[in-house]
């Protein structure tokens, strides 16, 4: 079950377009609901803590961290796995890359779409 958006959920797009240049284009609950993931133009990946009570004082949620420098073009969706140990990314450039949450770099880069740009990504 999806957790549903809360008004701190929300303020995540206004805080990602505020600090990066371009639209957002994919955002997502990690498993748990507690954060937000979202990816756009700018070619980065950001992590969001959206839990109650984690906002600043104009109710935004907060930034955990930015996972930037492997994308070469915008990144079109994003997901976390189970445990949120791991992000998948992909996006336009036809990369797919697996990140660790904690030391925010890149373990892994699936190769093989060859065919365009990558819509979606998930962990089964």
């Amino acid at each position: 079950k999806q957790p549903m958006a809360t008004p701190t959920a929300l303020s995540v797009l206004a805080e990602h377009a505020r600090c990066s240049v371009g639209a957002v284009l994919c955002i997502r609950f990690n498993p748990t609901g507690h954060y937000l993931l979202t990816a756009g133009k700018d070619r980065s990946v950001r992590l969001w803590n959206a839990s109650a009570g984690r906002a600043d004082a104009d109710g935004n949620a907060s930034l955990v961290h930015s996972y930037t420098g492997a994308h070469a073009q915008e990144v079109r969706c994003v997901c976390a796995n189970p445990d949120s140990t791991r992000l998948a990314s992909a996006g336009a450039d036809r990369g797919a890359f697996v990140w660790d949450v904690r030391r925010g770099c890149v373990v892994r880069r699936l190769r093989g779409h060859d065919g365009g740009p990558v819509n979606d990504v998930r962990f089964a």
